[in-house]
């Protein structure tokens, strides 16, 4: 059975929780929550670009500067330190399991939102599973064994199940990235799915492609109201040929956007209504934010502009039976630059 659309909406439901804690809740944060959700850069060095696996021929190189300011084709770029980074992980966990370091759940669904509080603008960059990248590796015991080269997907299972788990992700996800900061997560399981889709009445789209289960099927093209096993199933569903798990992206992105339309339109006609949400996935919810934290970034992302849904390009190949993806890395830095930096002045 597949993985990785198995949970997209269980992982975008994070960001609509934290959002929505915070229209409900009247509580005074602490500057100290407050700061301690950014980082200024000085835990980062921008790297030149990877040129390994990058389609495109590179003629030029980044002068990094210092830790947080590059010169890029000509043009100055400083980090933007009033973004905050948020990796929104979605895993295959399902309940019951416990099944210790080195053997637990992959991560099939990964994230990474970038919440702009200066320019009220809110990013989310998905990456592709197959991912490969640099990794971490924990033995049985929980202690550190050495380095893996394999599908970021894999760095969540050296993991504890949990927070362990998490953090293992950060670091891989902040490798693939030029050593952006990213500490702060929240992990949602595949139990959620059905749960979080009922809670809103069902989510509807437009079928990209048939969908066969039981003695039931969605066909393409048809617009459906999917109830919580109907999104399951078309999250999960996918083929088994080199390129599956690309069409299950699509439709995790589809799926993500309607349900943050019907979420957030429901918030802001009844706020109270987002606790209904909030109870049908916080027993699947692992995260490093605390209740202050919530509240600060949900009364920022109320006020912010969705600045759409980016993918990271790159080229697929097999490596006998699994995928593998390779970023375009010229292009994944541009992006770096463009979500992350403002362009400076000399």
């Amino acid at each position: 059975m597949g993985r990785a659309g198995k949970i997209l909406i269980a992982v975008f439901a994070v960001l609509i929780v934290l959002t929505g804690v915070l229209v409900v809740t009247a509580v005074t944060l602490s500057r100290s929550g407050q700061n301690s959700l950014y980082d200024s850069g000085e835990n980062m060095q921008m790297q030149e670009i990877r040129t390994e696996h990058d389609e495109q021929t590179q003629t030029e190189q980044p002068e990094i500067l210092d830790s947080y300011t590059v010169r890029y084709n000509g043009q100055l770029y400083r980090y933007n330190d009033s973004i905050v980074n948020i990796l929104l992980l979605g895993t295959d966990r399902r309940e019951g399991e416990n099944p210790g370091y080195g053997s637990g759940s992959q991560a099939d669904v990964i994230v990474l939102a970038a919440l702009d509080t200066k320019n009220q603008k809110m990013t989310f960059i998905t990456v592709s599973r197959d991912t490969m990248c640099n990794m971490t590796v924990l033995d049985e015991n929980g202690q550190e064994s050495g380095t893996a080269y394999a599908q970021l997907a894999l760095a969540h299972s050296y993991g504890d199940g949990g927070k362990v788990s998490c953090e293992l992700c950060c670091q891989a996800v902040s490798e693939i990235f030029y050593g952006l900061p990213v500490k702060t997560y929240a992990s949602m399981s595949v139990e959620a799915i059905a749960g979080l889709t009922d809670s809103v009445g069902g989510v509807t789209v437009q079928i990209l492609d048939d969908i066969q289960y039981n003695d039931s099927q969605m066909y393409q093209g048809a617009e459906v109201n999917l109830n919580g096993e109907q999104a399951r199933k078309y999250l999960q569903l996918r083929s088994y040929d080199l390129d599956g798990n690309s069409m299950r992206m699509q439709k995790q992105q589809q799926f993500m956007t309607a349900l943050m339309s019907k979420v957030l339109s429901s918030v802001k006609s009844d706020p109270t209504s987002i606790m209904s949400i909030y109870s049908a996935v916080k027993d699947e919810m692992t995260t490093s934010l605390t209740v202050s934290q919530m509240l600060y970034l949900a009364q920022n992302a109320a006020q912010m502009d969705m600045g759409g849904i980016r993918n990271i390009e790159g080229c697929l190949s097999q490596n006998g039976n699994l995928a593998e993806f390779y970023p375009d890395e010229t292009a994944l830095y541009e992006m770096i630059l463009d979500v992350f930096y403002e362009p400076a002045d000399e």
